[in-house]
């Protein structure tokens, strides 16, 4: 089981106890959503752990209310069967459209993507469409996994092309068990080339006053 140090001291930033300790590993940016529009269709971006669900818990020692596809954890810590599948529903809108995060016990329906079989629960994306017009394009769920209890640190993506008329979901996995993978897009894990420029999108906008974690 993949826990994180424990920190010799902790500064509170943005509602998170951030571990300022050189023996804590840095906070994950949580799974990476993108939607790709076409024809007009509006496109962006978000991170697990800016979908927040108001809902703060405490999760291994440290309270937040995002984080849902990874069990809750900022630092990717297995919070247990019991927690990830109680956690409260995160919301985010970006450029219109609706995206939530929930985390369960059996199989997420209404899938995009290759199907994905939960392991006995896992976390999983909705991507909601209430702008009054169809969107289409491509969603991608991913994350560079730091490495947990279900396998070593790798690379998980999830791809979907479609048409989405206004007032539908659907909902997309990354794998099966989202919370056993140690988080994603850890600091400290290097990302596949594909999503090397993506994570440094991220890490910039901590700099741009983006709450997320401290650098040690």
């Amino acid at each position: 089981m993949f826990r994180k140090l424990v920190p010799i001291g902790l500064l509170a930033i943005g509602g998170l106890a951030i571990p300022t300790s050189a023996s804590a590993g840095p906070v994950t940016l949580g799974a990476l959503f993108q939607f790709i529009g076409t024809g007009g269709s509006a496109s962006g971006s978000i991170y697990d752990g800016d979908i927040h669900s108001s809902v703060f818990r405490d999760a291994n020692g440290t309270s937040s209310d995002s984080y849902v596809l990874q069990g809750g954890d900022p630092y990717g810590g297995d919070t247990g069967d019991g927690f990830e599948e109680t956690q409260a529903t995160g919301h985010a809108v970006v450029n219109g459209l609706d995206i939530w995060t929930n985390y369960i016990g059996g199989t997420p329906g209404n899938q995009v993507g290759d199907t994905i079989f939960a392991n006995p629960d896992t976390g999983y994306l909705t991507f909601d469409n209430e702008t009054g017009s169809t969107w289409n394009g491509t969603i991608t769920l991913s994350g560079q996994a730091f490495g947990g209890i279900y396998g070593p640190a790798q690379f998980f993506s999830n791809s979907a092309t479609i048409s989405l008329l206004t007032g539908s979901s659907v909902n997309i996995v990354l794998n099966d068990e989202s919370s056993n993978y140690g988080g994603y897009n850890h600091p400290d894990a290097m990302p596949e080339p594909a999503s090397l420029s993506l994570l440094a999108m991220g890490l910039a906008g901590v700099f741009a006053g983006r709450r997320r974690w401290s650098l040690q």
